[in-house]
């Protein structure tokens, strides 16, 4: 079964933070690992629409992704 954690939150960073903890934290998904991160970037829309990825979000993934232990970070 999947597990999934969502959070609304002004801040986007601390949303995304809190949600990841929800999940029991990024370390134990990328720690000394080659991370891909899969970014929707098929549609000429603004991130509040959904249809695109958010730069700040993506920023604060990546960030903490390093802060966490990955070894290599890969965006596509």
């Amino acid at each position: 079964m999947a597990t999934v954690a969502a959070r609304k939150d002004d801040s986007r960073e601390r949303g995304l933070l809190d949600a990841l903890e929800m999940l029991g934290g990024l370390r134990r998904f990328v720690d000394g690992k080659r991370v891909f991160v899969k970014v929707n970037l098929c549609l000429a829309r603004a991130p509040e629409t959904g249809g695109t990825v958010d730069p700040e979000v993506l920023a604060v993934l990546l960030k903490e992704c390093r802060r966490c232990g990955a070894d290599e970070l890969v965006v596509g």
